[in-house]
């Protein structure tokens, strides 16, 4: 799996997609104000895009997913791009796809993702995050 919930609670809603396959673990986003279909997070994310993560697999033929809501006091495990460093600890990170974020640091505005801390060793390519914000709300609107 992808991204594993470690600490907190979340709700279980199921989000309309489309031409989206999924596995569990897989992060899905529902950007600010759209009224389309859930999809897979980019580089271009931001963070305060509402986030899921799914917990059942999907096709390209599915039209709902079930997810756990991704909120920001939850402890999440990732898979990064790169070996993990407690150095990268308070590091804000974009995701690399629905699988995975990268190790790059990024603008606080621009990331979806901080890391609180690692997971086994570097290799293992496994870091503790928070997701930031995610509560779907741009906060530049008026």
């Amino acid at each position: 799996m992808s991204f594993i919930l470690r600490k907190g609670t979340a709700e279980i809603e199921e989000w309309t997609i489309s031409s989206l396959a999924l596995n569990p673990g897989d992060c899905i986003e529902v950007v600010a104000g759209a009224t389309n279909a859930g999809t897979a997070p980019t580089a271009s994310t931001f963070g305060y895009y509402r986030k899921g993560v799914a917990i059942e697999t999907t096709t390209t033929s599915s039209t709902t997913v079930k997810v756990q809501v991704v909120d920001p006091t939850q402890v999440w495990e990732a898979t990064t791009t790169a070996n993990s460093a407690v150095g990268s600890n308070g590091g804000n990170f974009n995701f690399y796809d629905k699988a995975s974020v990268t190790n790059t640091h990024a603008a606080e505005d621009e990331s979806g993702v901080v890391q609180i801390g690692v997971v086994g060793a570097a290799a293992d390519k496994k870091i503790l995050i928070r997701f930031t914000d995610a509560s779907g709300i741009d906060p530049a609107a008026a």
